[in-house]
């Protein structure tokens, strides 16, 4: 529900790469850990792995200004 919201981008992940990816390729600014899949450590990781990485742009913010158009 919370990618019905403009400018809102959420994510599964379930490790480390897979939020380092979300947040470098599709901007996603709301984390969502699947609690009953991974341990508080695994989560902490993904968290840290999240932050840590930044949007690349270029091509991608190309395809997030066409998904904000259509809102």
């Amino acid at each position: 529900a919370a990618n019905r919201l403009r400018a809102i981008y959420a994510a599964v992940f379930w490790n480390p790469h897979i939020a380092c990816v979300s947040r470098e390729d599709d901007n996603v600014n709301v984390a969502v850990l699947p609690s009953d899949y991974v341990t508080n450590e695994e989560g902490l990781a993904m968290i840290k792995a999240w932050l840590m990485c930044t949007f690349k742009e270029d091509r991608y913010k190309e395809r997030l200004d066409m998904i904000d158009e259509k809102e």
